[in-house]
């Protein structure tokens, strides 16, 4: 009886691990066409403690949303600090949704690319990021709001205090704090 039950165990396990190390997060490329492109798959740092207050009944987690294409919304994010961007954008829909209980929302700009992950299960539950041609903005330790987080409809906000900044370049690397903060929307 207890073989059957360790193999279960081991399949599941080794299927969480799997599906962790798939997940896309923070590291991007530069497309040839001159934007940014998808996020590609990263190491995970260890995860931030993460302040969020939710809607009622969530528990303080990240929400659960059934899969399928997010095809409307818009999304606003300013940086501020030792580093100054902001951008404003309608839903990327050709790479904004949700599989497995990992959500991505992408709101793209000519200038940049800005994606939001809201993960359900394992890993950093929020995740905020900003991709220039220049430089790479990411924070996993964000204040986050949602007025509304349903399988058809997400409205939020976020403060985060930027945790990762990569450079494509050499000149000039900001010194100080920096924040990143935005509100977003998703419907279908």
């Amino acid at each position: 009886m207890r073989r059957p039950r360790l193999a279960l165990t081991l399949s599941i396990g080794m299927g969480l691990v799997l599906a962790a190390c798939a997940s896309p997060s923070g590291s991007h490329r530069e497309s040839a066409g001159g934007q940014p492109s998808v996020p590609a798959a990263q190491s995970e740092l260890p995860a931030a403690s993460q302040a969020a207050s939710q809607p009622a009944g969530s528990g303080g987690e990240a929400p659960a949303l059934a899969n399928g294409p997010w095809t409307g919304g818009h999304g606003q994010t300013t940086i501020s600090g030792a580093l100054s961007y902001a951008t404003d954008a309608p839903i990327t829909i050709d790479v904004s949704l949700t599989q497995d209980g990992e959500t991505i929302l992408a709101y793209n700009t000519d200038q940049a690319f800005v994606s939001i992950f809201i993960r359900s299960i394992g890993q950093t539950p929020f995740v905020a990021s900003v991709t220039t041609n220049d430089w790479d903005a990411e924070s996993r330790t964000c204040q986050l709001s949602y007025a509304r987080a349903d399988d058809h409809e997400i409205d939020g906000s976020f403060s985060c205090t930027v945790d990762r900044l990569t450079w494509m370049n050499a000149d000039p690397q900001p010194t100080g704090t920096i924040t990143l903060e935005g509100s977003f929307s998703a419907t279908r």
